[in-house]
């Protein structure tokens, strides 16, 4: 399974093979759960005392099969950073954090399509770093 993550706070470094990429919220990464893989994280820190220090992300899960691109040329991308800031990618992450903060706007039954148009817009970012 391939796991495609998008920190929302604070750092990440994502490591597999032979590839690490430190993180910050504007990027992506991709790495394959099926292999062995580490994260580490950093709390962003807001200077104040009484607020809290936060390191979190989103994360996308999809099967092997589903991503129609070859897995050996993906695999050139586990542990890279993919930014999110424009084309495809940040199409991708402005839907998967709109998800991620409202999941009360969507009925159950939009999953399905609210699926099928993440892993197009994974498909299209990926494919633009091959």
């Amino acid at each position: 399974m391939y796991q495609l993550a998008l920190p929302a706070a604070g750092r990440s470094t994502i490591e597999q093979g032979d590839s690490s990429a430190v993180l910050g919220p504007a990027d992506w990464t991709l790495s394959d759960s099926s292999r062995p893989h580490g994260a580490s994280h950093s709390p962003q820190t807001s200077g104040l005392p009484d607020q809290p220090k936060l390191a979190t992300s989103v994360t996308v899960l999809i099967p092997h099969h589903l991503l129609p691109l070859p897995r050996t040329k993906v695999s050139a991308l586990m542990a890279a950073r993919i930014p999110s800031g424009h084309g495809m990618g940040a199409l991708a992450a402005q839907l998967v954090r709109q998800i991620s903060r409202h999941p009360d706007r969507y009925d159950p039954s939009q999953a399905p399509v609210l699926a099928s148009t993440v892993l197009s817009l994974v498909a299209g970012m990926v494919a633009q770093q091959l």
